[in-house]
């Protein structure tokens, strides 16, 4: 069977279809190219980068982790350059970017952006870096403060108006979600930052007009979230349902089932918050596929139909069709918008009808294996960090006993393709929380625009 077969069995508001842009025409060479050339230290290599970037909205002292600077660094609403040695040392590093400064100049110059759709899903992440698009937007607005302590006001506009030029193309639709969550992530760099820049007293009428067209033409434009989500659902998701086996042994269903699972991100995210050295993944790794593969062909064991490619599809078609409905809705309804309510009512009705995944006990779908080698030692930590979870969560995550395994096994043979349930639990999103971030977004340059706008008002001693 292929994707093209697998798409006749679906929704046909979730198919995805496109114009094709000339290579030429096509930012994605320029901005590949870019970030190779991109030269951005790290956050703990140089804190004086950090500085400059996080502004005094955060520091390493004040942060609880890693991800709170990085935050910090996104929505720095400041305007503020280093002085004396260490803003010579960064406009170091932004001399060190000027040709991958002149190559994003020209993939905004180009306007769209669309990845292939016959890459092969394993390439996509290679084909645009995420974290280099993020620092070449953090590159571009620290060069925006540094000419404007220069008074070069039109020039330190044009980069806050590139990084959102930037943000706009990877919004456009023709990539996966994630490049439009990145791309929102460099729209509230900048609009964040344009509040504190329309500010300064000195910044003449005709930059702050120039300013707030750019931001208007972001909010002008259509919004590309549904579209990524049909480039998900067409170039990725299906790849994967069409990877696995429609029929032969059990061995090779479950082979193959845990080869596109994934457990392995899951594993690392784990470690990454559960404080274990990342050293001893390699070995609890080939230690616990062998133990989650039995219990996986325990499990299904006898099971009459473990997984169905076509039934699969439809339930992936219908979530993805639902999330393109919900997104068709506002991001936040109103308290008397019953159409919004009653859409998620109905979705959480279907939900609980189709998916009876939950007979699979949590452990054995979820990597727990950083947190330790054996189910014992894995009760034992999870016990240690109730206080963290709860008790119901950590009830939840503690590994099953043989007679759970054998209720569960019970309970999974009254389940018509089970493994199908399971792999479309792991892809749904569901599209409340893009919503969330789209409109979050927005207010973001809506203040700016509405700053932009009280000052010109001011200036012009015009009421808006």
């Amino acid at each position: 069977m292929s994707v093209d077969e697998l798409l006749k069995h679906v929704p046909p508001e979730v198919v995805y279809h496109r114009d094709p842009v000339a290579e030429e025409d096509n930012a994605l060479g320029p901005l590949e190219e870019a970030f190779k050339h991109l030269v951005v230290p790290e956050f703990e290599e140089d804190p004086v980068w950090e500085r400059a970037l996080c502004g005094s909205s955060e520091t390493e002292e004040d942060a609880e982790d890693e991800s709170e600077i990085e935050w910090a660094c996104e929505v720095d609403d400041t305007f503020e350059f280093p002085t004396g040695q260490d803003g010579e040392h960064i406009r170091a590093i932004l001399e060190k970017n000027g040709r991958a400064l002149e190559l994003l100049d020209e993939a905004v110059r180009r306007g769209t952006f669309q990845l292939p759709t016959s890459s092969g899903r394993d390439t996509w992440w290679k084909l645009v870096d995420i974290q280099a698009a993020r620092s070449a937007g953090r590159v571009r607005k620290l060069k925006a403060k540094a000419l404007a302590v220069e008074g070069k006001f039109a020039e330190a506009a044009d980069e806050l108006a590139a990084i959102l030029g930037i943000g706009r193309m990877l919004c456009g639709g023709d990539c996966c979600v994630v490049h439009y969550l990145v791309g929102q992530a460099l729209s509230s760099m900048a609009s964040a930052t344009i509040p504190a820049f329309a500010t300064i007293e000195d910044v003449p009428e005709e930059v702050l007009r120039s300013l707030l067209s750019a931001v208007q033409r972001i909010l002008d434009v259509p919004d590309g979230l549904a579209q990524t989500v049909r480039f998900d659902f067409c170039c990725c998701d299906l790849d994967y349902v069409d990877q696995l086996p429609d029929g032969g042994s059990e061995e090779d269903l479950v082979e193959a089932f845990l080869a596109e699972y994934s457990f392995d991100d899951e594993l690392l995210d784990k470690l990454g918050h559960a404080d274990i050295d990342e050293g001893e993944y390699d070995t609890k790794w080939k230690e616990a596929a062998a133990q989650r593969r039995q219990r996986f062909l325990f499990l299904l064991g006898d099971h009459p139909r473990p997984f169905d490619k076509i039934a699969t599809t439809r339930l992936l078609g219908e979530e993805c069709a639902d999330t393109i409905r919900r997104l068709g809705m506002p991001d936040r309804p109103r308290l008397l918008d019953f159409s919004a309510y009653w859409f998620r009512l109905r979705r959480w009705f279907r939900r609980r009808r189709a998916r009876q995944a939950n007979a699979w006990p949590f452990a054995v779908t979820h990597a727990l294996e950083a947190f330790g080698n054996t189910d014992e030692e894995i009760r034992e930590r999870v016990a240690e960090m109730e206080e963290h979870f709860g008790k119901a969560v950590a009830e939840y995550m503690m590994p099953p006993t043989e007679e759970q395994l054998v209720a569960a096994r019970e309970q999974l043979r009254q389940i018509d393709n089970p493994l199908g349930l399971l792999f479309a639990e792991k892809l749904s999103t569901g599209g409340d929380m893009y919503a969330e971030s789209r409109a979050m977004n927005r207010q973001r340059l809506e203040r700016a625009r509405n700053v932009l706008q009280e000052r010109l008002g001011f200036r012009c001693g015009k009421e808006l």
